[in-house]
């Protein structure tokens, strides 16, 4: 959002950020009777050995503003965001194992609306569940 009103110039500067704290030992239960906690006490992501994850407390915040204004203001730019997308995967086997197809929708139309093609791509962050059923 905060990417969308720098670009549609109804904000000049924007914080954006998260943080999980685990308040209450509620999740950890559900989680765990889900089998989604891993047994080994690491998270595989993306690997044959993925038995779940590991819940952590983290927060994160960035400085946003156009590319061109922080050129202006002699700004130390980190990174650029060329494109953002959100995607809901409507029906799929659970949390744990997204729609392919929707997740390639997603990558597609934010390549679309930045003009880049997928060979233009360096590096890519992803989220990976480190459960049995999302990762191998």
């Amino acid at each position: 959002m905060a990417c969308q009103a720098l670009a549609d110039g109804s904000i000049d500067f924007a914080f954006a950020g998260g943080a999980n704290a685990i308040l209450s030992p509620e999740s950890y239960i559900e989680f765990s009777q889900a089998s989604m906690l891993s047994k080994s006490g690491r998270c595989h992501a993306f690997d044959r050995c993925a038995d779940g994850f590991v819940r952590a407390e983290g927060g994160g915040l960035v400085a946003l503003k156009r590319l061109s204004d922080a050129i202006v203001d002699s700004d130390r730019i980190y990174a650029v965001i060329a494109a953002s997308c959100v995607n809901q995967d409507g029906r799929t086997a659970g949390i744990m194992a997204p729609s392919e197809d929707a997740q390639m929708a997603m990558m597609r139309h934010a390549l679309s609306q930045c003009g880049l093609s997928r060979t233009d791509i360096g590096y890519v962050e992803a989220h990976g569940t480190g459960t049995s059923l999302g990762d191998p």
